[in-house]
């Protein structure tokens, strides 16, 4: 170790004791060259590669999973994949093999077969719309409300817009936002002839009064997951869809037949493989958060949130198997709604996990998520899960009052999140109270063996339908999707039926709290969304701490089928969103729920967003409507490519007591450092080490001297 130290404190002094002065060929052949030496390093020295699931990024990540791809065959096999099952170890992934579970698997959570039929009088959509506009009038006092198909709908009947002067508007935002930087890289794949096609066809509609429904007119977009004509089905990766669709996925038909303006797919986490949206393949590129622009949406249905968040459109569908609606939804500050499970058809889409996944609209208001949800929820004869299912009606969706509403939360699992979501969080719990609901503390068993047996049933479905791809497009696959496929392989036959076990235990134990009451009140996410790093434009990154994290209260619905709606609730101090998730028994089955959500949700105080004018009149984008973080004087440092919350970094390796990978992290600092940092302070908190670091001047050698000495 020492041998290599003094190797990595020499670089500096070889080129230049004062500055050091490199051309950019150089530094990456160094670069990779220390790479080299590292791996090889700790192959032969360590039990594994990857401790404690680190954060990877940039070269880093790309030479680690390089290397490893290109010795595991010829040089250590047992050596370099032993680092998977650490990782298994570490997050608690082999829990299923040591538990005694004597109930039989349930392979797919057939909630939908158990759900009764509203039996109330269905009222028409005209009449649950006019009421949804008196509950929302109530919020414009406030000064925020974001502009839902009731806006589009009054426009287009009054006469003062049509859909086609909309749509030609909406054209031109997409163009503003393609070009702007950085990019919104919200809808990947347009078209400009199909999208005045269709609004030309709905303006003639509602000029001879012949609509299709409350969609006619509508913009929607699609996730990249659903076939949608005439566009590529590329699902977030580079080499699927090569030619483009001849067929609707059924979601898209119904869209189509209802009227709506499809103005294209949109983007999404390649093969829906994150939380995060980070997709940095030449088709996709990142999608940028509306609220900030430096920040990530959310994953995987990352940019379908982002249009909706962006004003490009009121209505888009995403895919949800462990958040991949509610996250990025919770993320941009919408509304997303994942179904229960066979409600809404996933006919036409990618079958990347057949026992978890959902079909959800993600909206700019509950009413809007109420209908979107009431269309395409039927029973559909290519897609055998959903065949058994009430009629989805909207009967009863403006309650008076929440009395008798009973909201369990189960404090300890609730609480786990960082304290601005908890406290917002915790005021809108208390407001619910305020309107007339109770809450009942309950108790959610089993939670850490229902999150591992859902990371298993997930990863394990994606990998068998992903086997031929991984073995044939290895190479042009993401890095973060390689690594993620990577450690499925680790899952075995004993491990999956033990998690669909746990299925079976779950689904018995949510039958049993749903029987006192009536939803379940979770934080949506326990923090806001992460920051974008340039590295992450280049190679993306891979976290599967945060990935872990941001599922921990999404991935029950998910396990058991169960729905989950997402509702934004306030902002953090640095503008961000905040969303809290009510979870129940069946979908808009139990008589309140949507009064209930609908007042809370119409209390939120949000910032302005651009009017239906500006949309349909000037074209102008309305995604640059964040707020500017302001950053503390040396809480971050530049690296480069290589920018990352360095102090978390390194606090990670030393707590670990995995001092190797503070050398080459030292030696990429030194070769490709922009900005030369100074280290500012040391302490020491619990077992790990905080460092805190300033931009200098000092020469590269000499900071690399600090380094090592102190």
């Amino acid at each position: 170790m020492w041998s290599r130290l003094w190797i990595y404190a020499a670089i500096p002094v070889v080129f230049d004791c004062k500055q050091i002065q490199v051309t950019e060929k150089s530094k990456e052949v160094l670069v990779l060259t220390g790479l080299v030496v590292e791996c090889v390093w700790l192959i032969l020295h360590s039990p594994f590669i990857f401790l404690h699931v680190p954060v990877l990024f940039g070269l880093c990540m790309r030479g680690l999973i390089k290397v490893n791809q290109k010795l595991s065959p010829f040089f250590f096999p047992a050596r370099v994949y032993r680092g998977w099952p650490y990782v298994k170890r570490m997050n608690n992934f082999s829990l299923m093999r040591s538990l005694d579970i004597h109930e039989d698997p349930t392979f797919i959570p057939e909630v939908a077969a158990g759900v009764t039929e509203d039996k109330s009088e269905a009222k028409s959509t005209s009449d649950v719309i006019k009421q949804l506009t008196d509950a929302r009038s109530n919020s414009a006092s406030n000064g925020f409300s974001f502009k839902g198909i009731k806006d589009y709908l009054e426009c287009y009947q009054s006469g003062k817009l049509t859909p086609s002067q909309v749509a030609k508007n909406i054209i031109a935002m997409l163009e503003d936002c393609d070009k702007s930087t950085p990019p919104l890289r919200a809808v990947v794949q347009w078209d400009r002839e199909q999208i005045m096609l269709m609004a030309e066809a709905s303006t003639t509609r509602y000029r001879n009064k012949c609509t299709l429904s409350c969609l006619d007119g509508i913009p929607v977009c699609l996730k990249e997951e659903f076939k949608v004509v005439p566009y590529h089905h590329r699902v977030g990766t580079v080499y699927l869809g090569t030619q483009p669709e001849t067929e609707d996925a059924t979601v898209a038909k119904k869209l189509r037949e209802a009227g709506a303006i499809i103005i294209g797919v949109s983007n999404m986490h390649e093969l829906g493989t994150g939380t995060t949206g980070c997709n940095p393949n030449r088709y996709h590129k990142i999608p940028r958060n509306p609220y900030n622009p430096n920040h990530f949406t959310g994953g995987s249905s990352s940019g379908s949130a982002a249009a909706v968040a962006a004003g490009l459109c009121p209505v888009a569908i995403g895919t949800d198997g462990g958040g991949s609606v509610r996250i990025p939804a919770s993320f941009c500050g919408v509304v997303g709604l994942k179904g229960t499970f066979g409600r809404i058809s996933c006919h036409g889409s990618l079958p990347l996990s057949y026992s978890t996944v959902s079909v959800g609209p993600i909206c700019t208001s509950v009413a809007d998520a109420a209908i979107v949800y009431s269309i395409l929820a039927e029973p559909d004869l290519l897609y055998p899960y959903g065949l058994k299912q009430p009629k989805a009606t909207l009967s009863d969706m403006c309650a008076p009052d929440l009395k008798g509403l009973k909201l369990g939360v189960d404090w300890t699992f609730f609480k786990a999140c960082d304290a601005e979501v908890l406290s917002a969080c915790e005021k809108a719990v208390k407001h619910l109270q305020s309107l007339g609901a109770s809450v009942v503390e309950v108790s959610l068993p089993e939670m850490e063996e229902a999150r591992v047996a859902h990371v298993i049933c997930i990863l394990s479905e994606m990998r068998d339908f992903l086997q031929p791809d991984f073995n044939k497009h290895f190479h042009e696959m993401n890095l973060e999707t390689r690594a993620s496929l990577a450690l499925a392989s680790q899952f075995t036959a004993l491990d999956y039926i033990k998690a669909n076990r746990q299925r079976t235990r779950s689904m018995r134990f949510l039958q049993e709290i749903f029987s006192t009451v009536n939803c379940i009140l979770t934080p949506a996410v326990p923090c806001t969304a992460p920051r974008i790093y340039e590295s992450d434009l280049l190679t993306g990154s891979s976290d599967m701490s945060f990935t872990v994290r941001s599922m921990r209260f999404m991935q029950l619905g998910n396990f058991t089928g169960i729905p989950g709606l997402v509702v934004p609730i306030g902002y953090s101090i640095a503008g961000l969103p905040i969303s809290l998730q009510v979870s129940l028994c069946e979908c808009w089955g139990t008589k309140s729920l949507a009064g209930f959500v609908l007042k809370h949700h119409n209390q939120v105080l949000a910032l302005p967003h651009s009017s239906l004018e500006e949309l349909a009149g000037s074209g102008n984008k309305s995604f640059n409507l964040g707020v500017i973080c302001l950053t503390p004087e040396w809480k971050r440092i530049s690296l480069g490519i290589f920018e990352k919350d360095f102090s978390v970094s390194l606090s990670t390796c030393i707590n670990t007591h995995y001092w190797s990978l503070l050398f080459p992290l030292l030696f990429l600092i030194s070769v490709t450092s922009l900005n030369p940092l100074l280290l500012k302070q040391v302490s020491f908190k619990g077992k790990i080490y905080v460092l805190q670091l300033k931009v200098t001047q000092l020469p590269l050698s000499q900071i690399v001297m600090l380094y090592l000495l102190g």
